[in-house]
């Protein structure tokens, strides 16, 4: 196990170094650099267990979050912020409460 975060700390840094030079996102560089590591097999089979537990915890804890701080990475957060008008509001409370109240409605029949 600890061979595998050894692996992971490597692959992490060098994501974040190539970042430094090539101005992509250090998380998408150290998938790249992993999926080149692991086409070419170039990690040793005895940490192949800890790289496995590694990779069910990562896929399992941070898929979502890392394609969310991904997608907030290309928006332009200045201009969203004009669009939040008390309309909206009243639209999103609308529409969470009609949802809402028909899931607690159905649950009785």
């Amino acid at each position: 196990m600890s061979g595998a975060v050894m692996i992971l700390a490597t692959l992490f840094i060098f994501g974040m170094i190539l970042a430094k030079i090539t101005h992509f996102p250090s998380p998408v560089l150290m998938i790249i650099i992993t999926a080149i590591v692991k086409y070419f097999r170039l990690r040793l089979e005895s940490v192949k267990s800890g790289c496995q537990q590694w990779y069910e915890f990562i896929s399992g804890n941070f898929t979502f979050p890392l394609i969310a701080g991904l997608g907030l990475l290309y928006i332009d957060l200045g201009s969203d912020v004009n669009v939040l008008t008390i309309f909206y509001f009243i639209t999103i409370i609308s529409v969470v409460f009609t949802i809402s109240m028909t899931g607690f409605v159905c649950s009785f029949s």
